[in-house]
């Protein structure tokens, strides 16, 4: 039996075809490679196309959602040593982002979907000084109780921003994931709904907060009319996480297969479904998710699919306790800042824990053949 051709399990970048290769070209061709310059030109175009569908006032095409994390609490004009709130489980890079504008992560435990626990939430708002900001971070497409979160942000005065890097196109009930904050922010990685091998949007609805973000990517300035940088009063010392127009050309071809993708996620989602039920313990995802992954609770099952080179993650690599940047208070300073700063106990996360060692995420691989592959596997070894 051949092996699967798209490992790791790329989503979006397994959809590329001639349509991302013509734009690719089309942009090379013409010369316009730069963010500005002209008014209309394809980041301009994705950018606002991205607001429209997903109904927020500001998008803005970026290199990677990670500085679309940085620039969205930078954003908040906050002091040095600041606390902001993150999940016990997510990727490092939520905390890096914290960590490198010289703010400090604290953990908050998940619910049994392994997203923010708006109860624990609430527990530490009312035994501890207000945070610059609280950062959700959306699961695999998930959407976790986003609208209890929002809420409790909204009846404390907190900032809230999405780390919705793996929800593009993914809802809670009529919203879309990444619209519920203040700010929200979405990758373009390899193994995202829409890839361009590395990119983000940042989207927002607060005119003050997002124009603060965007200066931040950019230098720290504005620009004027005909693209070049205007530095005043207003100004302030930035980063750089601009977008290519190849970047943008990418996903805007990308774009198109969105709705595609993800009805194609979900059959599958349900095929692969179907042949588990009853034989593996599994967390049944909501109807408006990207239905990404199946995710498993039996760590006997991740035995099985390892000697059989069934593709798959544990969520270990998520425990944000275990991982050595908190754990051990890493840092790239001499003076180990900003860890230095203060001496901050992180909160206990017993949830997160037990999550990230029982469960495991099964991929739902787009392409056709690879799909195939997984299936007669689970049929040989589950039926």
């Amino acid at each position: 039996m051949k092996g699967f051709k798209h490992l790791p399990y790329y989503l979006g970048q397994s959809q590329i075809d001639a349509s991302e290769i013509d734009a690719t070209k089309e942009i090379v061709s013409s010369g316009d490679l730069f963010r500005y310059g002209k008014e209309e030109n394809i980041s301009a175009k994705l950018e606002r196309k991205i607001t429209n569908f997903l109904g927020c006032s500001h998008s803005l095409v970026m290199a990677n959602a990670t500085f679309a994390l940085q620039a969205s609490i930078v954003a908040t004009k906050p002091v040095i040593g600041d606390v902001v709130l993150i999940p016990g489980i997510s990727f490092i890079a939520t905390a890096n982002a914290v960590l490198s504008v010289g703010l400090i992560p604290i953990m908050i435990d998940v619910d049994k979907s392994g997203h923010l626990c708006p109860i624990m939430l609430s527990n530490y708002l009312k035994n501890n000084p207000k945070p610059r900001a609280v950062i959700f971070v959306h699961l695999e497409g998930h959407g976790g109780k986003i609208q209890e979160i929002s809420n409790i942000c909204k009846e404390n005065d907190i900032v809230l921003i999405e780390d919705a890097s793996q929800s593009f196109g993914a809802r809670s009930g009529d919203k879309f994931l990444g619209t519920f904050g203040e700010l929200g922010c979405f990758s373009f990685q390899s193994n995202k709904i829409l890839s361009s091998g590395e990119g983000g949007v940042l989207i927002g609805n607060d005119v003050n907060l997002f124009d603060n973000a965007k200066k931040y990517t950019d230098h720290g300035c504005s620009r004027k009319d005909n693209g070049l940088p205007l530095w005043n009063e207003h100004s302030f010392f930035g980063g750089n996480a601009k977008a290519t127009n190849i970047t943008s050309a990418v996903i805007n071809a990308q774009f198109e297969k969105l709705v595609n993708i993800q009805k194609s996620l979900k059959d599958k989602y349900t095929e692969i479904k179907n042949i588990l039920t009853g034989k593996v313990h599994f967390i049944e995802r909501a109807s408006s998710d990207n239905f990404v992954s199946l995710w498993i609770e039996d760590i006997n099952v991740a035995e099985v699919f390892r000697q059989h080179k069934i593709p798959h993650s544990n969520w270990t690599h998520w425990n944000l306790q275990e991982n050595p940047i908190i754990k051990q208070r890493l840092s790239p300073y001499g003076d180990g800042f900003p860890w230095s700063l203060k001496t901050l106990q992180q909160q206990i996360c017993p949830v997160s824990n037990q999550i990230c060692t029982e469960r495991i995420s099964l991929p739902i691989l787009l392409d056709d053949d690879d799909f195939s592959l997984l299936t007669r596997k689970l049929r040989s070894l589950f039926c």
